[in-house]
């Protein structure tokens, strides 16, 4: 028997030494076959080996990126430029015609290139992050809750709370209510939402109850969804007592909470705003996508926009990023809402000039400001909790890449997703499916 043992811990050995040789292969397909290999064995070692792999590419991740949107952001401008000088020639010109050829083949080849080179990467980060909550051994699983309770602020230890939550059982809740309290708002605002599950469990009640106080707007909205699945009587002092305290958005809530346990009047429903999308939040951020160039709706996206901020109330805090081959903001934090801003905002979005032709874009990665850094925390609370995006076209892989972030993101949030397309050629289903989930709203354009 002991041989057998012994035989057995020898090959597992083995297995990941070979997947650790796969995480670091040039292709996509053999990284996410070691995160497979890894998942498979489901102990303490090859979560650790994965738990590694992770720290490095978390670190890695914003140079990677930004790297990955220069080479784009510059071959890009290079096919505008080329495209721009041969719609400004007087006369055709086969000089000009054969070296535009050439930028543009150059350019497509360099971005392609740039593509296939993060791919990797994104493997580990999208697939290696989603398997963590696929490992169910007890060893695994222990390991996982000593990280989310003590590995420090960032993207890996949110990661492990996630993926510890997916497959939560009452035995999770004793770590949940000591990381109730955490100091860190954004561990409080995912705890509290895991909470939900486990209203009926001892303690449980008590401690939604003063995370329905926190300084933190997030953890207040998950604690008040979490309170109203207790039983009427319980629940409705403690939201009654809240209502009595918040404002705008917040208050919405609690009445909608409150109705549905048969307390107080339904809210009304709002009318639609601008370009089919409801206006229903004063913490927002408006995502322009501009790639389309100038006869793919823009205009009528423009002045949509505008009406949107005429509509905010004062004291709403609002964000505009446009979007074609990089990225422009109307500033570089969240502004709030006066005559003065509004007018600041409409002048910018009027002085926009998208590109005269179509061009690769990325609209859906300006959704969530990035939070999960160390520093993240001290952003969090001006984190919007609804977005508009309107756009013209969204492809690949990238598109679906974006889309799952913006879903991660969201799981301490609640951000509604309100999407508007212009164009045809997008993840339809997806975009559509997440903006239903989280109570927003979706227009595809004719």
């Amino acid at each position: 028997m002991a041989v057998l043992l012994l035989l057995a811990a020898f090959l597992r050995a083995g297995e990941i030494d070979d997947a650790v040789k796969k995480l670091a292969a040039p292709d996509a397909a053999s990284r996410k076959s070691a995160i497979r290999a890894l998942v498979s064995l489901d102990t303490r070692r090859s979560l650790d080996v994965l738990i590694q792999a992770l720290r490095v590419v978390y670190k890695d991740d914003p140079a990677k990126q930004r790297a990955h949107r220069k080479i784009v952001e510059k071959w890009t401008k290079a096919i505008e430029a080329a495209t721009r000088d041969l719609e400004d020639a007087r006369q055709p010109d086969l000089a000009r015609f054969q070296k535009a050829t050439e930028v543009v083949t150059t350019a497509a080849k360099k971005v392609t290139e740039a593509t296939e080179a993060i791919l990797p990467h994104l493997a580990i980060v999208n697939e290696g992050t989603a398997a963590l909550a696929k490992f169910k051994s007890a060893e695994a699983r222990e390991r996982l809750e000593d990280l989310a309770s003590h590995e420090r602020p960032g993207r890996l230890r949110t990661a492990c709370l996630r993926a510890l939550i997916a497959t939560s059982s009452a035995t999770m809740v004793p770590t949940f209510l000591e990381l109730a309290d955490d100091h860190d708002p954004r561990i409080r605002a995912i705890v509290v939402r895991a909470l939900q599950r486990h209203v009926g469990e001892q303690d449980v009640l008590g401690k939604l109850d003063a995370a329905s106080r926190d300084t933190c707007w997030q953890v207040r909205r998950g604690a008040y969804v979490a309170i109203a699945v207790a039983p009427a009587e319980r629940a409705i002092p403690i939201l009654e007592a809240a209502r009595a305290q918040e404002t705008g958005d917040q208050l919405r809530l609690l009445d909608r909470l409150l109705h549905g346990l048969g307390k107080g009047e339904a809210p009304a429903a709002p009318a639609p705003v601008f370009l089919g999308l409801p206006l229903t939040s004063t913490r927002v951020r408006f995502v322009l996508d501009t790639s389309g160039g100038t006869n793919e709706g823009f205009e009528e996206a423009r002045t949509g926009l505008e009406r949107a901020l005429a509509a905010l109330p004062d004291g709403a805090t609002f964000e505009v990023v446009a979007r074609s081959v990089g990225t422009v903001r109307f500033s570089p934090a969240p502004e709030r809402a006066t005559e003065a801003t509004r007018e600041r905002a409409k002048q910018w979005l009027r002085s926009l000039r998208p590109p005269r032709k179509a061009t690769a874009s990325r609209p859906f990665a300006s959704l969530a400001p990035d939070y999960d850094e160390e520093d993240g925390a001290a952003v969090f609370e001006n984190l919007p909790d609804a977005v508009y995006v309107i756009f013209h076209e969204a492809k690949g892989e990238g598109a679906l890449v974006d889309l799952e972030r913006f879903a991660a993101w969201n799981t301490c949030c609640d951000t509604a997703l309100h999407a508007h397309a212009f164009g045809t050629e997008y993840p339809r289903a997806e975009v559509e499916a997440l903006a239903e989930k989280t109570g927003g709203a979706f227009v595809a354009g004719e």
